[in-house]
Order: structure tokens, then C-alpha cells, then sequence
């Protein structure tokens, strides 16, 4: 993978050997964010790197990239059953017993849900069923911030089986680099 000091200029980057390890030459003295990328894999960040000492900077536990998700949402249904909020989810590809698909649910209380704009998040679902169904009862949805009574906004989107997700300081949030963009944000009264 590549990896490189964000917004350096000239740019300062170099790419990792076999064994993950790499060298980034001439740094001058400064707090940095890395990135580490890679074609049809999801960028991860590292923020405030400090590199202020004499010494070389030594970083250790460096990522595994996870590939970009491939699986395109194409049909969702948000339905409240019985004080639980039921997702039925189609995917192209759809989950089968070979072929497992991973999903991730965001919520919001804004019509304009996306991957960056959102106020929470689920964890990677594996499905191998098509439909996918993914259920979240009043108290998940009491303990994600949200009120009886209250409109809640949701998406589903593809994800990978390993997720590049990091938190971003400066976005005060979760970034999900590895997602497949659904197309289809719905809404639900929370029960």
C-alpha cells in the first residue's frame, strides 16, 4: 500500500514492503496525518502523528486495508413490527449459502443520510440470505439517541467483510471508507 503525509507538498510518500514496513524520507519536524490507500481498497488515516523529536519516528501497528465494497443495495424496506424496526434488504450481489454480503445501517434525524453525514452507525452484518433482514428493537433505538415519537432516518449500504473505518478529529465522527453508497435513505417513527 501507499502510504503518505496528507497534504504535503511536494508530496512525501513511499510504498510499504512485503512485510508492511516503509520509510518516509526527509519529514521535517512537525504532527502529521498518514494515509494509507491502495486501488479498490478503502484509505485509512492516522492522525497527529508527531514527529517533533531528533529521533526517527517509529509507527507501529499499521493497517490491513479491507477491499471497497462491491455489494449495491438495490431494494430496502423499513417497517416497524411489534416495537422493532425490521430492515429488508435485496443486494446485488444476493447472499446466498456461497456468498456472504455485508451490510452497515446508518441512522440520522436529517433527510440528507450518508456515509458522512449521520449520528449513528451499526456494525458490519454478514448476510447469507436474500433478503437480508436486520432488526432493531425500541431500546437499541432508545439507547442510539433518538425519542419515541421521533422520525428517524436509515440507509443500508455495502460493506466489506473488513472495514477501514477510523475516527476523523476533525469530522467528530466515524468515516466508513470501504461503503458501497445505497441510493435509498427511508424513514421510520420510532416506536
Amino acid at each position: 500500500m501507499t502510504v503518505a503525509i496528507e497534504g504535503s507538498n511536494p508530496s512525501i510518500s513511499a510504498v510499504t514492503d512485503i512485510d508492511g514496513k516503509f520509510t518516509l524520507s526527509e519529514v521535517p519536524k512537525g504532527t502529521y496525518t498518514l494515509t494509507y490507500s491502495k486501488a479498490n481498497y478503502g484509505v485509512y488515516k492516522r492522525f497527529d502523528v508527531d514527529h517533533t523529536s531528533n529521533q526517527e519516528t517509529i509507527i507501529t501497528n499499521n493497517p490491513s486495508l479491507g477491499q471497497k465494497s462491491t455489494t449495491q443495495v438495490t431494494i430496502s424496506q423499513a417497517n416497524v413490527v411489534n416495537d422493532t424496526l425490521v430492515l429488508t434488504t435485496q443486494t446485488n450481489p444476493a447472499g446466498n449459502v456461497g456468498t456472504s454480503v455485508y451490510l452497515r445501517v446508518l441512522f440520522g434525524k436529517d433527510s440528507n443520510l450518508n456515509p458522512t453525514n449521520f449520528e449513528h452507525f451499526s456494525p458490519v452484518y454478514q448476510s447469507n440470505n436474500s433478503p437480508s433482514v436486520i432488526k432493531f428493537s425500541k431500546q437499541e433505538l432508545l439507547s442510539f439517541g433518538f425519542q419515541s415519537g421521533e422520525k428517524v432516518y436509515v440507509e443500508v449500504n455495502g460493506d466489506s467483510f473488513f472495514s477501514n473505518d477510523y475516527f476523523d478529529p476533525t469530522l467528530n465522527r466515524q468515516v466508513f471508507p470501504n461503503l458501497l453508497h445505497s441510493v435509498g435513505v427511508l424513514d421510520f417513527t420510532v416506536p
